[in-house]
């Protein structure tokens, strides 16, 4: 009940209990009772007075307490939606990092890939024969059969961290396997190379091969 409605009733009980107490009556011996007020009336109305009274404020606080929990449930919301807006806050910081270390990224692939097609190649190569003489390869040093298939290239540079590849040249028909390792691995120099030739049987074998070296 609001305090608009309640006032409102208790109006209308006064304006009754006005009415009740003025209004007279013939008593039982004919005289006039106007303007005579009837006790009981009045603890009637008194009693009902109160009765409405304690309703409306039993309803008043009920609206009251309701209220309270809707600003609590306010407040809540208020709480909820500043951690919310720091959360999104925040993700929106971690996006602006990831696109920055992104962008990095990319500007740094770019920087090598410029770099790879603009750094200048080391090639050196070796023609070797089956005895361990070297052909027309001004990098090598000397070049020895020192087994059975097995040969060592000596070039006139460090070439442990470049790439290498060596191909058998004994013969067209010739179906010769062949292996490269660098010298420093097994106890060498590190401007040597080891070559092994092997048949198709994997069997040690003599042969002649070209040797590719390539570095930065």
């Amino acid at each position: 009940m609001s305090r608009h409605a309640l006032l409102k009733m208790l109006t209308v009980v006064f304006v009754i209990f006005l009415v009740t107490a003025c209004t007279g009556t013939d008593n039982d011996n004919g005289e006039d009772s106007t303007g005579v007020v009837d006790e009981e009336q009045v603890d009637s109305l008194e009693d009902l007075i109160a009765q409405m009274v304690e309703a409306g404020l039993e309803d008043l606080q009920t609206q009251l307490e309701s209220l309270e929990d809707l600003q609590t449930e306010v407040e809540s919301l208020k709480e909820a939606n500043a951690d919310l807006k720091d959360e999104v806050a925040s993700l929106k910081a971690q996006v602006a990092d990831l696109a920055s270390d992104n962008a990095s990224l990319d500007d740094r692939v770019g920087d090598l890939e410029d770099a790879d097609v603009d750094a200048p190649r080391t090639l050196l190569h070796a023609r070797v024969t089956s005895g361990g003489d070297v052909i027309q390869s001004p990098d090598v040093v000397s070049a020895t059969r020192i087994d059975v298939g097995r040969y060592t290239v000596q070039f006139n540079r460090p070439i442990s961290n470049y790439r290498m590849v060596a191909t058998s040249t004994t013969s067209i028909l010739s179906s010769q396997m062949v292996s490269t390792i660098a010298g420093n691995r097994i106890g060498l120099g590190n401007d040597v190379i080891v070559v092994q030739l092997f048949d198709s049987d994997g069997n040690p074998q003599d042969g002649s091969f070209h040797l590719i070296v390539m570095g930065d």
